[in-house]
């Protein structure tokens, strides 16, 4: 308990000097008839005594009394704090380390700031930059501005700019204590707000074998404690966790993440839950991330079997299942390789080349199979035809000798690979390469070994030798293993990712603040650069080049920041006991109470109120019965509701499709991100909707995927979109690639139970073609198809002219999906990375309307505006 005005309680003192007045009571007149003055001769005028005051009447002044004067002393419940004359300074950790219970500190601060007798001056202890003198309402509001940083303390900065510090102290530190051997020059007078509470941290996460792991650490020991470790994916999804025990005495435990390959390679940072601060974030780069790859071989484990030597060489950078070719591809491996495959079953070679074109990278090894295969024109599954037989190098019955290998083309993804060794090539098919094959390896001769083309979004590469040594000592050398790992890389990464420029400075793609969120880098943020000190954590390079800077890469628990490391006579007090609690209001209120009802008791003892013990019930209990002065209750909004209320969301109709879910999710992530970077928009996360049940008035935009064979939603999911629509929200319903709009189509079996507006093709003066961008339609990966909008007719009937309902084959969301680097998810369509712009531009402008409504619209109508004020003037 503390008090604003201390010396106000001597007022107490005086109790005993009123006790004293108010027993002292002068008697109560009675009243006299006058009959003249012949009668007042008369009147005996007996000797009267004071009356005393009644002990109730008493008991009640002296209470109103010694509460009116604690009321005026200020009495305050909660944290200590500490009147300071003259100038101060704040001493504020911004590190990472205070993110987690960052309120308490600035409550503290507050309070500090508060008892301030002069000027106030803050310093921030992650960069050691001490501000300007502030009053204490312009140093209130300068704490505001203030968000903790993806770092620890510099205390040497920190005492550099106390060096010449004459002011009191205030030290409100994060939780950790300084690493290494650092001087803090702190002096008294000082007083410091310790943090309550342990700090944790994730160490570096680390690939061991069929698991990740990653350390955990907390700043004290003190008995025992769990903690949840989640890995999630690029988009923010819970994709695991894990509870990890510490014993008591123990500041260190280990989380381990064991997943099938296909679900730990969507893990792209790890997290502690409940605690969130860039030191409690790990993040995982490419590295992290290990390729499935299959195996199509007929032979067995011998050493003259070619999968036995692309097992061991992909051992160490992929996960490797051998099985038929479309059970394979079923599993949506990233590398299918073909060991001496020239004859495919039926659906085998249709498989493949879906796989390859749409970014699947296949691999291909000669042999004796593939020379008497099958010769298809314009094979797909092989960069250039074939020519008949193979090349015999060395031997019996030819004069030619084994050839070297020569050279690795560095502009290829084999860039970087040095020959330290010669391979001989014995035997080799040979080619006829056209324009748009590569040369990634040659022979000394300049006949090729290893040649590549790209297929729609995919690669087919082909090595001219078998698997196995008996054409070449390909298998056994070093390149072989490179040429493997290499492939296993590239098949996560576009296919034109340069794997040679890790040397290179790679810049900042997405950065960690202090509080663990991922944000879009400034334009002036430091690159990576390999042998020079670490920039800001987050992620650096694009692709297979993609490196992770964390916040805490110590290999050992960090110490908590304690009282011991104080300087002697430092004052401690603690930050985080809550917020002061002011009695004032109340003390004044019961001594109101208590006067009232002293009043009450007053008159009814002259005879003057009526009812005196009703009313002093009704004075004591009727307060009690008042209830908190509030606005008309409406019941709560459902969390995920409040948000989007809260925040600008778009939102998107959860089909029950799992990966058509994820795949709209990401598409309006990346419609966020770009309308974000573009224009004034800065919606948050988009989220998904369940028309069922979730409440839908509070998005402005509704993007739904229809396809063939979704289960057919409700009648009452249909009533809530079309009162979404009614109340001015925009529904988009894509049909992705089904063009066609009959009653037997997924979106006409929707359209026919939707109470729709009127439809008609997309007019080219609409307001979604210039709302932002001016476009000629709005374009999506699918050229094919329709834009249908809400009739002008209808639109006349609207107040705010948004067209509710848009209805297009466009496949939006595949066009817009984006992964938390900002790289694309799916191709782009025909035209490539041109039509995805469009697309972006498409989806800005239906976003423009969705929120801002037509008032572009008068741009079609210029020209008659213009021609109206020219016809006006001519008249005049």
């Amino acid at each position: 308990m503390s008090f604003a005005s201390p010396l106000l309680l001597a007022g107490l003192l005086a109790l005993p000097l009123l006790v004293w007045l108010l027993r002292a009571m002068p008697p109560q007149p009675e009243r006299q008839v006058f009959g003249g003055m012949f009668f007042l001769d008369k009147l005996a005028t007996p000797k009267q005594q004071p009356v005393r005051t009644p002990l109730i009447i008493l008991i009640i002044r002296l209470l109103a009394f010694a509460l009116l004067v604690l009321a005026l002393a200020g009495p305050k419940l909660g944290p200590e704090t500490v009147r300071m004359p003259g100038p101060m300074v704040v001493v504020f950790g911004d590190g990472w380390d205070a993110a987690q219970r960052w309120e308490d500190r600035l409550d503290a601060a507050r309070r500090a700031i508060d008892e301030a007798g002069g000027e106030v001056r803050i310093l921030t202890t992650s960069n050691g930059e001490l501000s300007p003198p502030y009053s204490r309402t312009a140093a209130e509001k300068a704490l505001t501005r203030i968000t903790p940083q993806p770092r620890l303390a510099d205390w040497e900065a920190v005492s550099a700019a106390l060096a010449d510090n004459e002011a009191r102290t205030i030290l409100i530190p994060g939780g950790l204590a300084p690493v290494g051997e650092v001087s803090m020059q702190l002096t008294p007078p000082l007083t410091a707000y310790l943090p309550e509470g342990r700090t944790l941290a994730l160490g570096l996460p680390r690939i061991t074998g069929d698991a990740i792991s990653a350390p955990v650490f907390r700043s004290s020991a003190e008995g025992e404690a769990e903690v949840r470790v989640r890995g999630l994916s690029r988009d923010g999804r819970v994709i695991s966790s894990v509870d990890v025990t510490f014993n008591a005495g123990e500041r260190e435990a280990e989380a381990v993440f064991r997943l099938p390959l296909a679900l730990r390679n969507e893990v792209a940072r790890l997290d502690i839950e409940g605690f969130r601060s860039a030191g409690a974030t790990a993040l995982l780069g490419s590295s992290a991330r290990r390729t499935l790859a299959g195996i199509v071989s007929g032979g067995s484990e011998s050493l003259r079997d070619g999968g036995f030597y692309l097992e061991r060489a992909l051992a160490p950078s992929a996960e490797i299942i051998e099985a038929p070719i479309r059970e394979l591809i079923a599993l949506s491996p990233g590398l299918v390789i073909l060991d001496d495959v020239g004859t495919f079953r039926p659906g085998d070679r249709e498989a493949l080349e879906a796989f390859v074109t749409e970014g699947g990278i296949l691999l291909r090894f000669a042999g004796p199979a593939m020379v008497s295969g099958e010769n298809v024109p314009g094979d797909l599954l092989l960069p250039a035809p074939i020519l008949g037989g193979e090349r015999a190098l060395g031997g019996a019955l030819t004069w030619a000798e084994p050839q070297r290998v020569a050279q690795v083309n560095q502009d290829t993804p084999l860039g970087g690979i040095t020959l330290n060794e010669e391979i001989a090539v014995r035997r080799q098919v040979l080619t006829r390469p056209g324009a748009d094959v590569e040369v990634w390896a040659s022979l000394a001769d300049g006949t090729p070994l290893i040649t590549a083309a790209e297929r729609g979004d995919g690669l087919v590469v082909l090595i001219h030798v078998s698997a196995a040594p008996t054409w070449s000592d390909l298998p056994i050398s070093g390149l072989f293993a490179g040429l493997m790992q290499r492939l296993a890389t590239l098949a996560e990464t576009d296919i034109d990712a340069d794997l040679s420029g890790a040397e290179e400075p790679l810049l900042a793609q997405r950065l960690l603040d202090g509080r663990g969120a991922l944000i879009e880098p400034r334009g002036d943020a430091d690159p990576l650069i390999v042998g020079q000190p670490l920039p800001a954590p987050g992620l650096y390079g694009e692709g297979a080049d993609e490196r992770a800077v964390n916040a805490y890469r110590e290999p050992e628990a960090p110490q908590a920041f304690t009282a011991s490391m104080l300087p002697r006579g430092a004052r401690v007090l603690t930050a985080g006991s809550g917020p002061q609690r002011d009695f004032t209001p109340w003390l004044l209120a019961a001594a109101l109470i208590l006067l009232s009802i002293d009043a009450v008791i007053s008159l009814s003892r002259q005879g003057l109120f009526r009812f005196a013990g009703a009313a002093v019930l009704a004075l004591m209990v009727l307060p009690l019965t008042i209830p908190d002065a509030s606005a008309q209750l409406r019941p709560p909004l459902p969390g995920k509701a409040e948000d989007a209320a809260l925040d600008l969301r778009f939102a998107y109709v959860r089909t029950g499709d799992q990966a058509l879910d994820r795949l709209s999710e990401a598409g309006l992530s990346g419609l966020t991100r770009i309308a974000t970077m573009r224009s004034s928009l800065e919606p948050a996360a988009p989220q998904g909707v369940d028309p069922d049940r979730d409440e839908l008035s509070v998005y402005a935009l509704i993007y739904w995927p229809v396809r063939r064979g979704q289960e057919p939603p409700s009648d009452a999911a249909l009533q809530r979109l079309e009162a979404f629509m009614d109340g001015g929200g925009m529904l988009i319903i894509d049909t992705g690639s089904d063009a066609t709009f009959g009653a037997e189509s997924a979106v006409g079996q929707v359209l026919g139970r939707l109470d729709a507006p009127p439809l008609e093709p997309l007019p080219d003066d609409h307001v979604l073609l210039f709302s932002f961008y001016r476009l000629d339609q709005l374009w999506g990966r699918n050229p094919g198809g329709q834009v249908w909008v809400e009739t002008r007719g209808a639109l006349d009937q609207r107040r705010d002219g948004v067209p509710s309902l848009i209805v297009a084959p466009r496949d939006w969301s595949s066009a817009w999906a984006l992964d938390a680097s900002g790289s694309p998810l799916r191709p782009g369509g025909p035209g490539g990375e041109g039509r995805r712009e469009m697309a972006f531009r498409a989806g800005i402008n239906m976003a423009m309307v969705a929120i801002t409504g037509n008032y572009k619209a008068d741009q079609a109508d210029v020209q008659d505006m213009l021609d109206k004020l020219g016809q006006d003037n001519d008249e005049r």
